[in-house]
């Protein structure tokens, strides 16, 4: 009940606001590296500690926040939801990526064998025997 309450807590509001200032700062820092480094460097595995990190600043902030004013709080929530979705899709298309290059490698590797069985070699783009 005093999350979703709109009265301020007891505390004084104003000792909060730059404490509450400085995370909101930090967390929209984190985000818009998160934002650089998947989108525009498409560097996925350095995305996942970013989208990480962004997201316990995040709900840092939303912890915080809840402390001064249960409504502030409660309109932060999409943006937790959308961090979380957001995360897994970073998640999923590592994995993807990293199970692809094993496959490559996998392929790469068999024909090599295959040509080494049968005793071709690749010059160019013609086989010679």
């Amino acid at each position: 009940a005093k999350a979703l309450s709109s009265e301020p807590s007891s505390s004084s509001n104003a000792d909060q606001v730059p404490k509450l200032m400085k995370q909101y700062l930090v967390q929209l820092a984190l985000g818009d590296e998160w934002h650089r480094v998947f989108l525009v460097e498409k560097r996925v595995g350095l995305g996942l500690l970013a989208i990480s990190l962004y997201f316990l600043g995040l709900v840092n902030l939303f912890a915080n926040a809840t402390a001064a004013s249960g409504v502030a709080a409660s309109l932060m929530i999409p943006s937790l939801v959308a961090v979380i979705v957001s995360g897994w899709m970073n998640v999923v298309i590592f994995v993807t990526r990293l199970n692809l290059n094993k496959k490559e490698a996998a392929d790469k590797a068999l024909e090599k064998r295959k040509r080494a069985a049968i005793g071709t070699f690749r010059l160019g783009d013609s086989y010679y025997n």
